[in-house]
């Protein structure tokens, strides 16, 4: 079976014979959204702080989001300051 494996190898053009990392390429052609620029677009009214409702806004899975609401929030004010948010509640 792994000669069969490597003969079909040999007969790939030069590169085609990793396609992970073609894959690898893709995934980091579009640079993943910091926590901070994630802040500022979820502050829709650019208090500084974000609500439940402000960090539950286009969260995909809303019962998770409410689950780790409290957990970032290091102060239990009810709302995640900038420095919360970025740094997931661990001042």
């Amino acid at each position: 079976m792994t000669r069969l494996a490597l003969d079909w190898k040999a007969t790939l053009p030069p590169g085609e014979e990793q396609p992970r990392a073609k894959v690898k390429a893709k995934a980091q052609a579009k640079p993943a959204r910091d926590r901070l620029s994630m802040f500022k677009i979820k502050d829709t009214n650019q208090d500084g702080n974000l609500s439940l409702e402000e960090y539950l806004h286009n969260f995909p899975d809303q019962a998770e989001g409410r689950r780790r609401f409290p957990t970032f929030d290091a102060n239990q004010d009810g709302t995640l300051s900038e420095e919360e948010f970025v740094k997931m509640g661990k001042l």
